[in-house]
């Protein structure tokens, strides 16, 4: 008995090791394939060549205190490429309403100024600033930006999107959730200047549903849903890439019943899609690199320590650190000149005259207002931590400028794996909707959970992890219902991703 008792403990264990095996391989398998996709939705979209608008030319001048500030053509073109890509690669939405006009939000932030339409969502409308006077409502006299063709609105004040995505983006996400064809086909169907909202699309044979569906979205959910609205359900030029018949019960479910179809891993639950992941660190890409010193925190809790991009963790001798610093810089694949990092834009001290006023966390850093607007609308220029210059393993390798950084980063598809739980910071339930609530929802989005960051963005235990807390000013959080860095680093060693899965095709880039 006793050797039969032992047989069966090596079978049941062997069966227990085929079981999770197939489930790696399984998420695997449909992460890569979604890899592929998201690839060939990139290089189409890369095809297409936005021309900067009246906002990304006003971004993109250097407010020297001249009275006329300079063009930044370059820059101006960059911007509106990522203006473009994020309004057609959507990867994350809250809920901001439970009625009209438009009750999703894609991350988006209000573009300042008195917008030109009649019901005041000007300030959403896409591309960013096209319904809003410029300068933010206000033509300088004597006019700085004529030449520009800034001094009015753009002629099409319905624009191409809203909320953060383009209107055939957030086809899928309507649909899904039980809006009439109307609400979902990209065009003003009755006339009242907005494409796609609530009075086209809901009615009062589905209000109920659409209503049922919102209040029952949960979070976690977000970016498998809107991955799979962007390749399943894709409108517009570009269309779709996948029929939903190409995926099987066990790659798609609907786990928190709001009618919106989630990709989910081998053990049901949703894969996590990040379009600028900037602070993963992988093979791939460099992103933030996290230490445990041999010290410990308040309470007892192990120290953990924000690297530089190019130190090496093994050896941070003084020698080596030149070592490293002598490694290639990254670059962004959408700024390959460099120009949102180019100092007479990005630092306060050229662009001190700079209109834009919004405080985002690298404002310590002495940014131009400008660079404070960018992160403000897409993703940081910094590191996330406080660098007291002259280090060689930073991306700057000066002591002038020492926080600024360009960040190279590939989309990534994440799995928590066999514990569920997923290497990266994400925002619960009921403290995004207090954020939301605060109208902070995207702020806190962009700020912090759209960086992937695989450490806490918040002090746990009265212990403050790092250097310098990434979250936005006004977006506390309450650490008692996050995981710690350290929690963090251990879920994500058996997270299953496509930048630990061999590239297949494409480089994806920050773009």
């Amino acid at each position: 008995m006793v050797i039969i008792s032992i047989l069966l403990g090596f079978i049941l264990n062997a069966g227990m090791q085929a079981v999770r095996s197939a489930q790696v391989q399984q998420t695997q398998a449909l992460i890569t394939k979604l890899e592929v996709a998201l690839n060939d939705r990139l290089d189409a979209l890369n095809q297409t060549r936005p021309d900067p608008a009246s906002a990304h030319i006003y971004l993109a001048k250097i407010f020297n205190g001249n009275s006329t500030p300079m063009l930044g053509n370059l820059r101006a073109q960059t911007i509106a490429w990522y203006d473009y890509l994020k309004m057609e690669m959507p990867d994350t939405f809250f809920v901001q309403s439970f009625g009209p006009p438009y009750p999703i939000n894609f991350a988006a932030n209000p573009w300042p100024g008195q917008p030109t339409d009649t019901q005041s969502l000007g300030n959403y409308i896409l591309p960013m600033g096209n319904t809003v006077l410029a300068p933010f409502g206000d033509v300088p006299n004597p006019p700085i930006m004529p030449a520009a063709g800034i001094t009015s609105a753009a002629s099409n004040p319905a624009g191409s999107g809203i909320f953060g995505a383009s209107y055939a983006a957030a086809a899928g996400i309507y649909k899904n959730l039980g809006y009439l064809p109307p609400g979902y086909d990209g065009v003003d169907n009755d006339g009242d200047g907005y494409i796609d909202d609530w009075k086209e699309g809901v009615n009062a044979s589905n209000q109920a549903t659409v209503v049922a569906h919102l209040h029952n979205h949960t979070h976690n959910t977000a970016r498998a849903e809107v991955l799979y609205a962007i390749l399943v359900e894709g409108r517009g030029p570009l269309g779709s890439v996948f029929n939903k018949d190409d995926f099987s019960d066990r790659e798609v479910a609907d786990t928190d019943q709001d009618g919106l179809p989630e990709f989910v891993d081998a053990w049901g639950n949703p894969l996590q899609f990040f379009r600028w992941p900037l602070l993963y660190h992988s093979d791939i890409q460099r992103g933030q690199v996290i230490i445990q010193e041999n010290t410990t925190g308040g309470g007892n809790l192990p120290s953990w320590t924000l690297l530089p991009p190019y130190a090496n963790p093994a050896d941070l001798s003084p020698g080596n650190l030149l070592l490293n610093g002598l490694q290639v810089r990254e670059q962004d694949p959408l700024d390959v000149n460099q120009q949102l990092v180019a100092p007479a834009w990005w630092s306060n001290t050229y662009n001190n005259n700079s209109p834009f006023t919004t405080t985002t966390p690298s404002s310590t850093f002495g940014t131009s207002g400008s660079a404070q607007a960018f992160e403000y609308y897409f993703h940081r220029l910094t590191e996330p931590l406080t660098n007291s210059g002259g280090n060689p393993t930073f991306w700057d390798r000066g002591s002038t400028y020492p926080a600024r950084r360009a960040f190279y980063s590939k989309f990534l598809i994440l799995s928590g794996g066999l514990d569920s739980t997923p290497g990266v910071f994400l925002y619960n339930d009921t403290e995004l909707g207090n954020l939301v609530a605060n109208n902070k929802g995207a702020w806190a989005l962009i700020a912090n959970e759209n960086l992937a960051l695989p450490f806490s963005a918040s002090p746990t235990g009265g212990f403050v992890d790092f250097t310098q807390n990434p979250v936005y000013p006004g977006t506390s959080i309450d650490p008692a219902k996050y995981p710690s860095s350290a929690d963090l680093i251990q879920a994500a060693q058996d997270d299953i991703t496509n930048q630990n899965n061999a590239t297949t095709s494409g480089t994806g880039g920050a773009g």
